[in-house]
């Protein structure tokens, strides 16, 4: 970028020593970097901002819902909430104290704790104030005292500690917070639909061609089973001979070295990598396959029509079945193409053995 600048600058007819083009330079990185920490930094912030938004959305929800079952407001609940949570009880433990208020009746929740805050409060410690904790807030009431202990006046102040931290919303922002997860709700169950309405015109060729698999498979496994065996039986007689072909060149190879034993195990260690070399070429089949398959599903997302799909996957089947047939046919002893591949090969290794 530099020797551009350089050129266009004598191009001008200016005359700029090479120390000012460097130290410029410099100043061009450095920026660069600075702007690309800048643009992480953004990032970073934009996906936190993000977060809290969707934390503070969810609580303000369940803070809306707690407020419309109990009576009591928003900002109180809030409060008391607080309070709860430096008793080690938690939300979850106020609103059980709570619906067991409701259950004796109470309509007035806020006064009701006062009046409850108040009476623990001039009560000694002790079972007996557990107990009637217990009467007013139910099993929770026991585990409220340290919260009610200092009375009306100990809520007041946690309300008002509450407020001066900032963890009492407004009757607005608790709204406003509500309708932001129900949006959020929304967005993601139109992009639930979204996927249900592309996948679905699949469901039902899938499901036929499944169901034919299924069908084909159940009405051909014998015979599938007896070309299975047939295929192990080829193994085991291309290991046989293989290892025949080997043994005269490990028999030479051991008269030479002298130890008939190390040249065994080259010899089967040869044949472990032609066998391995087979294994490569039949793992390369079945990735090439895969391939297909992906390059179908990929063709189908893209659009190109539901048309095209058949007739390709009818055209991967029909390349199997070919495979299948030459195999076949080679195992029968007929004219195929793995056979004449083999004669060439043995060919081939009798010129080279002679």
């Amino acid at each position: 970028m530099s020797m551009i600048v350089q050129e266009l600058v004598a191009k001008l007819g200016f005359h700029v020593d090479a120390s000012s083009f460097k130290a410029a330079e410099a100043m061009m990185n450095l920026a660069r970097g600075g702007m690309v920490a800048i643009g992480t930094a953004a990032v970073a912030v934009a996906g936190g901002l993000a977060a809290a938004v969707a934390k503070t959305a969810q609580h303000a929800d369940a803070i809306e819902k707690a407020a419309q079952r109990t009576g009591i407001g928003v900002e109180a609940l809030q409060a008391l909430q607080y309070a709860a949570e430096r008793a080690d009880v938690g939300a979850e433990g106020l609103q059980g104290a709570l619906n067991f208020m409701a259950k004796r009746g109470v309509k007035d929740f806020e006064t009701e704790l006062r009046r409850a805050a108040d009476e623990l409060a001039a009560m000694p410690d002790g079972g007996a104030k557990a107990a009637r904790a217990m009467q007013l807030f139910g099993k929770q009431g026991a585990a409220l005292i340290p919260m009610l202990n200092k009375g009306s006046a100990g809520l007041d102040e946690m309300t008002q500690k509450a407020r001066d931290m900032g963890l009492v919303m407004g009757v607005d922002v608790v709204r406003a917070g509500a309708e932001t997860k129900d949006a959020i709700e929304d967005l993601q169950g139109f992009l639930r639909g979204l996927a249900y309405t592309i996948a679905g015109p699949f469901l039902e060729p899938v499901r036929e061609w499944l169901t034919s698999a299924a069908k084909w498979i159940k009405a051909n496994r014998e015979i599938i089973a007896q070309r299975f065996e047939k295929v192990i039986g080829l193994v085991a007689t291309a290991l046989k001979y293989t290892w025949q072909l080997l043994k005269p060149i490990a028999s030479l190879l051991a008269t030479v070295a002298g130890n008939v034993w190390v040249m065994r195990a080259a010899a089967a260690a040869l044949a472990f990598t032609l066998l391995q070399g087979l294994g490569s070429a039949a793992s390369s089949a079945g990735a090439a396959l895969l391939g297909l398959a992906k390059g179908l599903a990929g063709m189908t997302a893209a659009g190109l029509g539901a048309a095209v799909v058949p007739v390709l996957i009818g055209a991967a089947l029909l390349a199997l079945a070919l495979v299948a047939e030459d195999v076949y046919q080679f195992l029968q002893g007929n004219d195929s193409l793995m056979g004449t591949l083999g004669v060439k090969y043995t060919e081939w290794l009798d010129q080279v053995l002679a």
